[in-house]
């Protein structure tokens, strides 16, 4: 038995990939937006620049949705008025929470949140937004004077 013969077997199993670690490879952050999934694009207006919830793919509104709920509760719970650094971090750790709570199907969208800043500027935009205005809407609601309150 040759020894040549056996160092070409064991390269051709080296080279080898099961298709579904294929799947979950992850593109070279320099690599650019085509290099990402489809499915994790942030999907704008047409015929416009501007990000809303209801343009985007449905695992993305619902990583969205929770990532607001998330944030929501640690405003509630924790410093209702936070620096802008600290709300910062805190809708970074929520979308990255609730991104990881939809894996497997999450899977993209999670690693592009971690490996691609500007991806994640977007998302935080987004969601601060969306926190923005439910916060403004609570607060508007609060202080009406035809609102009824309950006695």
């Amino acid at each position: 038995m040759s020894t040549n013969g056996g160092a070409q077997s064991d390269n051709a199993n080296a080279s080898w990939e099961h298709p579904s670690a294929m799947r979950n490879t992850v593109p070279d952050p320099g690599e650019g937006p085509s290099s990402w999934p489809e499915d994790t694009n942030l999907l704008r207006l047409r015929g416009s620049n501007q990000l809303t919830l209801s343009a985007q793919v449905q695992l993305m509104r619902f990583v969205i949705q929770d990532s607001i709920d998330l944030l929501r509760a640690s405003l509630l719970f924790g410093d209702a008025f936070p620096k802008i650094s600290i709300t910062s971090a805190l809708i970074r750790d929520a979308l990255l929470v609730s991104a990881e709570n939809y894996k497997p199907a999450s899977f993209h969208i999670h690693q592009r949140l971690t490996l691609d800043s500007k991806y994640m500027l977007e998302m935080t935009i987004l969601v601060s937004f969306m926190t923005s205005a439910c916060t403004l809407l609570t607060l508007f609601s609060a202080t009406c004077s035809d609102c009824p309150h309950p006695t």
